[in-house]
């Protein structure tokens, strides 16, 4: 079974872009830092304070953008087993239940096969699921190579039952 944080507002990919460049920004003032400087300098107080400085704002945006995705994510999960796709509340109540047998067409876009691409790009995972006129599309949050793991052994099952399922990278 796979379990994930599902992801109830599409601001969160704005973030997790913010994120990525708060991120390579804040390794600038460092390298300036660890590789640029030469230590005789005049100004080297005066240097290396602004620098602390600049890596000490940097840090703080980037907690705040952080706080902001986590409170973005939502409170709910997604549940993946080899028959159903359910939204849970955190307190276990069962919000949205999807039986496989009952789907006309069910579609997982986003690149699953490795955890450091889905980490590292701020690209949405998500299944798209359509149920006679209804049409569905459940975000969630990839947190762990061994999530990818669970999720893929859900997959190849469905492959073998003969789902009408389809995954685009």
């Amino acid at each position: 079974m796979f379990k994930g944080h599902l992801i109830e507002d599409k601001k969160y990919y704005l973030f997790k872009k913010r994120e990525l460049w708060y991120s390579f920004l804040s390794g600038i003032p460092a390298g300036i830092l660890v590789v640029v400087l030469n230590p005789n300098t005049h100004f080297t107080f005066i240097l290396y304070t602004l620098i602390f400085i600049a890596l000490i704002s940097f840090s703080i945006i980037r907690i705040k953008n952080l706080k902001k995705m986590g409170s973005i994510i939502g409170k709910n999960l997604i549940e993946v087993d080899n028959d159903q796709i359910r939204v849970v509340s955190q307190k276990r109540k069962i919000i949205k239940s999807f039986d496989l047998d009952n789907i006309d067409k069910l579609i997982l876009k986003g690149n699953v096969s490795k955890f450091q691409e889905n980490e590292y790009k701020a690209k949405p995972v998500y299944f798209t699921i359509f149920q006679g006129d209804i049409t569905e599309r459940l975000d969630f949050k990839v947190d762990s190579h061994y999530m990818i793991k669970q999720l893929n052994k859900v997959l190849e099952h469905w492959r073998t039952k003969g789902y009408n399922f389809e995954e685009i990278a």
